[in-house]
């Protein structure tokens, strides 16, 4: 989540956007929080696999802001180039569940999947859908259209007797 925010931070900073500066703060601190304190928890294996990511992402970071820092791109390639390695690492944050709806359908049940989760972010896919749309920016709607569609389907599957449909759906 912390790399998500960092990289929406710097879109913010290039496009000048206070609405995706002020919203993505708060995760930042939050994502960091959790990663911290989480990491002791968990067994070497778990804390390994979290310091491989820690580390993906601050190389990808950095080598964008070194490709937009020293390529001399105008401002436009800068948006395109930042956004695009957001978007990025914004899918790679997003299809973390998708492990959760794989179990979904090969154990044939709804039970893995969290009703109220899979709502809520719905919701918030629309609202940066409708945000994006509004002001217009691609980076902002098009991803979280893509996501406002898995977290539909996830919907569908918890309240329209998930077992029957998973079934259906898996063969």
């Amino acid at each position: 989540m912390w790399a998500n925010c960092i990289a929406w931070l710097v879109y913010s900073f290039i496009t000048k956007d206070t609405y995706v500066l002020a919203s993505n703060i708060p995760g930042l601190v939050l994502g960091a929080f959790m990663t911290f304190s989480t990491y002791g928890f968990g067994d070497e294996r778990v804390r390994n696999t979290m310091l491989q990511g820690i580390v993906f992402f601050m190389c990808l970071i950095t080598g964008a802001g070194i490709m937009v820092s020293f390529g001399h791109y105008d401002h436009k390639a800068v948006v395109t180039i930042w956004g695009s390695t957001t978007v990025l690492i914004l899918l790679i944050f997003y299809s973390a569940p998708l492990s959760v709806l794989a179990e979904v359908f090969r154990t044939h049940s709804s039970v893995a999947l969290y009703l109220p989760f899979a709502v809520m972010n719905m919701v918030n896919g629309l609202l940066w859908s409708a945000y994006g749309l509004a002001v217009p920016d691609a980076f902002i709607y098009g991803p979280n259209l893509v996501r406002n569609l898995e977290c539909k389907g996830k919907t569908a599957i918890c309240t329209l007797d998930g077992h029957f449909l998973v079934y259906m759906l898996s063969g």
